[in-house]
């Protein structure tokens, strides 16, 4: 549990909302009933462009005289270390530098410029501000879910401009890779939470079908990025073979209304 970084307590805080059937494959009957809902959001891939990022990274260091394989390897050392994630552009920055140092291919670089570069290429999926925004009108306090190192996931937040979204006080970051997101989720809505009337937005199949197992009343919306090679289409049809209308995928979050039954 030491692995989850906690901003401050949580409060959960229940709405009244009106659920209806709707198209998607998991609709419901026409049943109008009061609810309370949880929603949670991950951030990488899921609200924010981060393949963008990394693509962006590959070419900085490609720049500098390595090839692209070694541009992937320069970023695996630097995002994650024995199931822990420990990217950060400094760490990133050290890393490369000591393969410069190495290969004596260019000079260093410095977070700065790391910074600067990537600014050029922050980017949000499409229909999570329209979704945040309704998220908003309907007085809904969403929960942001990150797998990453605290201070990373913060600067991308506000380079993202969804800082105003999130109260600090429902953002959590976590950086165990294998069991993080569903031992924070039990420190939100307590250790006998089943997933009931919670609805969580994430990018993972593998991360994912570990948080459907462990919270058996959870749904889920997958937002599938076509540019991550890590998975293939098939291993998100496999999730929704198996776990049916708990879980959905699609290419954006356009679709994100629906699935919360909001109007």
């Amino acid at each position: 549990m030491e692995d989850v970084v906690i901003k401050t307590s949580f409060r959960a805080k229940s709405r009244n909302l009106v659920l209806a059937s709707r198209s998607l494959d998991f609709a419901r009957d026409d049943v109008v009933s009061l609810s309370f809902m949880n929603v949670v959001f991950d951030f990488d891939n899921t609200l924010f462009q981060t393949e963008r990022l990394k693509q962006a990274l590959y070419v900085i260091v490609e720049e500098r005289g390595f090839s692209h394989d070694e541009a992937v390897h320069i970023y695996l050392n630097a995002r994650q270390k024995n199931n822990e994630i420990t990217f950060s552009i400094v760490n990133f920055c050290d890393v490369l530098n000591v393969a410069i140092d190495k290969n004596k291919t260019s000079e260093h670089v410095t977070p700065s410029f790391i910074r600067n570069e990537l600014f050029q290429h922050v980017g949000l999926v499409d229909g999570a501000m329209e979704l945040l925004s309704l998220l908003k009108k309907h007085d809904i306090a969403p929960h942001l879910l990150s797998l990453g190192v605290s201070e990373w996931q913060h600067e991308k937040v506000a380079l993202a401009k969804l800082d105003t979204f999130f109260d600090p006080v429902h953002i959590v970051y976590t950086s165990n890779i294998l069991e993080g997101k569903v031992d924070a989720l039990r420190l939100l809505f307590g250790i006998d939470f089943d997933g009931a009337d919670t609805y969580l937005f994430n990018d993972k199949p593998d991360e994912t079908k570990n948080i459907l197992d462990a919270f058996p009343k959870l749904r889920v919306y997958l937002r599938r990025d076509s540019t991550d090679t890590r998975y293939t289409k098939e291993d998100f049809d496999v999730l929704v073979k198996t776990y049916g209308d708990r879980v959905m995928y699609a290419d954006d979050l356009n679709q994100g209304a629906d699935f919360l039954h909001l109007f």
